[in-house]
């Protein structure tokens, strides 16, 4: 080891790399970039909270876990990293880490809204689902928008009516039954905005009961569980007999 204008680190060949070179300056600020990355990948997870407990549906300790899972990966992959560096070089894994990590940025296979169409495969995938005996549905404030893509829904060949709550207590009405009505085929979309929630559809019932803090039983003050039911079930009776009804 020498000193000039810095400490410097020994290269396999003897020479050595120091601050004062323009060759160690930009090793110091590639890692120190390196480094950044990952800490703001961190926190782009951390800023991304809020809208994965709406998407999903999770409390906080679900939103705990993904912290932690995030976290705990992270640290085995650092020790990893480190070992693979001592037997490989340093220069050549923190490259390939770089480039993996781009790789995995640019991924679209999350990229719930975009216009791409589904991966290889996924039409066979999308056929093996159908069902010849459904030949109309009608959903009730469907779950899961985000989750398919919208080449997926636009191969949808049966009559579809969708009852969304636009003043939805549980589910994003944008993200989930008018994502659906509009990339469905034909589909129509019936709204309910007299302060309805999304349990509106279950049962009259009494109990205190709730799922991730939304009243199962109690809906909001003047909406009439029963006269909604009955509006409902108007609807459905007719959508069914239009579309079942043999010519």
């Amino acid at each position: 080891m020498t000193s000039a204008a810095g400490a410097t680190a020994a290269r396999p060949g003897g020479a050595g790399l120091t601050f004062a070179s323009a060759a160690g300056r930009w090793v110091l600020l590639a890692t120190v970039l390196g480094s950044a990355v990952a800490a703001i990948d961190a926190t782009v997870v951390g800023i991304a909270l809020p809208s994965i407990g709406t998407e999903f549906h999770t409390g906080l300790a679900a939103l705990q876990w993904t912290v932690i899972a995030y976290t705990l990966t992270l640290a085995g992959l650092l020790l990893v990293a480190g070992a693979l560096g001592d037997r490989f070089g340093r220069r050549c894994i923190f490259t390939l880490g770089v480039i993996w990590f781009a790789a995995a940025r640019l991924d679209r296979a999350c990229d719930y809204g975009g216009g791409a169409g589904p991966p290889a495969g996924a039409g066979d995938e999308a056929r093996s689902y159908r069902d010849q005996r459904v030949k109309a549905i009608v959903a009730l404030d469907p779950a899961l928008g985000p989750g398919h893509r919208a080449a997926s829904l636009a191969a949808m060949t049966v009559p579809v009516h969708i009852v969304g709550v636009v003043e939805n207590d549980f589910l994003p009405f944008e993200s989930h039954a008018a994502r659906y009505a509009r990339h469905i085929p034909g589909a129509s979309l019936t709204r309910l905005t007299g302060g309805e929630g999304h349990f509106i559809f279950l049962d009259v019932c009494n109990a205190e009961r709730d799922a991730n803090g939304v009243p199962l039983c109690r809906d909001r003050r003047g909406v009439d569980r029963s006269l909604v039911h009955a509006r409902l079930a108007e609807l459905r009776t007719g959508f069914f007999e239009q579309h079942l009804t043999p010519a």
